[in-house]
């Protein structure tokens, strides 16, 4: 798998495990993505924070809550995203 995430997010601990499992868990998910705080259109979450801690409990909930939440989506916010190596190769990379 090959993982793209902006240099500019703050992200909660265990982000990235759920996003492997689905990919793990079924073959035609080519890319993952999270939901996201601050973002447009169904990934974002709807939250705002005042302090790190805040995000963190947030995120651990929502992530808890969420866990086997699996939608498809037309488009996504390239912020962070996670893809199979086999998608990277056959549409021959990309100008990240």
């Amino acid at each position: 798998m090959i993982t793209i995430i902006s240099n500019n997010l703050v992200i909660p601990e265990n982000w990235l495990d759920s996003l492997v499992r689905a990919i793990e868990n079924d073959y035609t998910i080519g890319v993952a993505v999270p939901y996201l705080t601050y973002a447009s259109g169904p990934q974002h979450t709807g939250a705002s924070f005042q302090s790190l801690d805040e995000m963190n409990e947030y995120a651990q909930n929502f992530m808890e809550s969420n866990k086997d939440t699996i939608f498809s989506l037309n488009r996504v916010i390239g912020a962070v995203m996670v893809f199979r190596k086999k998608v990277i190769d056959l549409i021959g990379g990309n100008d990240f």
